[in-house]
Parts: C-alpha cells; structure tokens; sequence
C-alpha cells in the first residue's frame, strides 16, 4: 500500500514539472511573454532610433511656394473688374508752406490721418507748385486723358510706373492712374482698387478739385 502511493505522489510532481517546462518553452517563443504585444492586425511600431533621418514628410514637393495674398494677382485683358464709384468728386486743401491733406480713395474721403492715406496734397515754399504724392505701397502711372479702361489704367501702371511715394505737380488736366495698396486692402478685409483720377480744378489759394472713377480688383 505504501509503494503505490508513494508511486502516485511521483508521477503526480513528475505531471506538474512537465507543465511549467512546457509554459516556459512557450514564453520564450514570444518575447513578450505573452500573445506577441499586438493585437491582431495592428501596424508595427517603428522605435525612434529606427525612423529615418530628416524632417517629417508634408506631402507636398519641396519647390511649391507658400501663398502670399499681399502680392499683386495677375491683372490681364480676363480680368473682371467691378465697378466701386463713378465722377467721385473730392476736394483737398492746403494752407501755407509745406502744409498737407491727406485723402482715402476707398471711400473717397478727404483730411484723414497719414496712416489711411493713398493721396496727400503736399503745398510747395514759396511760389512752387503744390504735389500730389502717391501714398505707401500705392503705385501708379500718369497718363494723357481720361476715359481708360480699368484694363488700360492696369496696363499703364505695369509698363510705365511712377516712382514709390512719387510727387505730381497739381496742374488742371493732369490723370493719374492708381492701384490702392494691396497689402492694406488685404489687413483690412476691403477690396484693392484700380483708381483713374482726375485733377479737375487748382486755385492759387491751396485748393484742388478730384474726379475719381474706380473699380474693384479681384482677388
């Protein structure tokens, strides 16, 4: 009786130790000791040291240059202007030397604060004339008479520009043909202007009579 249960109890451990064994074995051909560290389907992961050198792709070719909406858009015989005002008077004074008034094409509107200008009527010394000067960013062209088109008025200012910030003595019948600042039209939500503008009227005593036609340029 004592040798068969002394019999029993070995094969009973001999059953066990060949269980761990076998459990073992298994967790040695996972490395993770269990179902592989994934669930089933899922993408490996790529360890940091692993990725590749350089800069995350964006998807995008490397030569595509990033928008700029304060440069000038292509103006061309498609282009679809809109009419924004017509034979717009407007009315600037200057008072002795050196004096000025600044003016707003958007509106029009006259004696506005430096910052707002397009325009400034700039009173000479002495007997000189007084100027118109182009404001910051505006640019423009001086042409021979009224009646271009928005189209033309484009033309003129791309093939014969004035200069940055130019002077223009006040003269009766003098045309000028303007683009409003295009980075200010974007700042401030409005719409960049293509401006023919007329010096109708100059007196001895400072004042100066505008007719304006403008259009709004796309874009």
């Amino acid at each position: 009786m004592m040798l068969a249960v002394a019999a029993f109890v070995l094969a009973a451990t001999a059953t066990v130790i060949a269980w761990r064994a076998s459990d073992r074995v298994d967790a040695m051909a996972t490395p993770d000791g269990g179902d592989g560290g994934s669930e089933p389907g899922a993408e490996p992961t790529i360890e940091a040291s692993a990725r590749p050198d350089g800069p995350e792709p964006t998807g995008l070719p490397d030569d595509v240059p990033s928008a700029n909406p304060t440069a000038q858009p292509t103006l061309d015989a498609q282009t679809r202007y809109t009419v924004h005002y017509s034979q717009e008077p407007l009315t600037l004074r200057v008072f002795g030397n050196n004096s000025s008034m600044h003016a707003d094409l958007d509106e029009p509107r006259a004696d506005v604060l430096s910052s707002e200008a397009d325009i400034t009527l700039r009173a000479g010394y002495s007997n000189a004339p007084a100027n118109l000067v182009l404001g910051r960013d505006v640019r423009g062209s001086q042409v021979d008479a009224p009646g271009l088109t928005p189209h033309d008025c484009s033309e003129q200012i791309r093939m014969a520009p004035l200069g940055a910030e130019a002077r223009v003595p006040v003269q009766q019948g003098v045309v000028l043909c303007l683009w409003t600042s295009r980075a200010a039209a974007v700042n401030s939500g409005r719409a960049q202007l293509v401006v023919q503008l007329e010096i109708t009227g100059a007196s001895p005593d400072g004042e100066v009579s505008l007719e304006m036609n403008a259009w709004k340029i796309p874009g």
